[in-house]
């Protein structure tokens, strides 16, 4: 079975942008503040959580993907737009179906 997919995130930094307390976020979210506390404290996090984390707040989430060429990449649904595509990411297309 393959590794579940992680992320390092700083939960901290959304909610205070969204000046939000843990309370708060927590009854958003429909967890435990203590639960949510426990969340903020931890480094990594499987990305189906963020997500509904994310989402619980009121936000969205995108992951953008870098290529060794540059172009940013948004991936997921709810991006809201197809990102425009440098003939490097084409040709990275290109080799991975090979």
């Amino acid at each position: 079975m393959p590794p579940t997919p992680t992320a390092t995130v700083d939960l901290r930094v959304l909610r205070t942008a969204l000046g939000l307390t843990q309370v708060e976020a927590a009854a958003r979210i429909g967890i435990t503040q203590a639960y949510y506390s426990m969340l903020e404290r931890r480094a990594n996090h499987r990305t189906a959580t963020i997500r509904r984390i994310v989402e619980g707040l009121g936000c969205t989430l995108h992951i953008i993907a870098t290529t060794p060429a540059g172009d940013r990449v948004v991936l997921g649904p709810g991006s809201g737009h197809t990102p425009r595509m440098s003939a490097n990411v084409t040709r990275l297309r290109r080799q991975v179906r090979r």
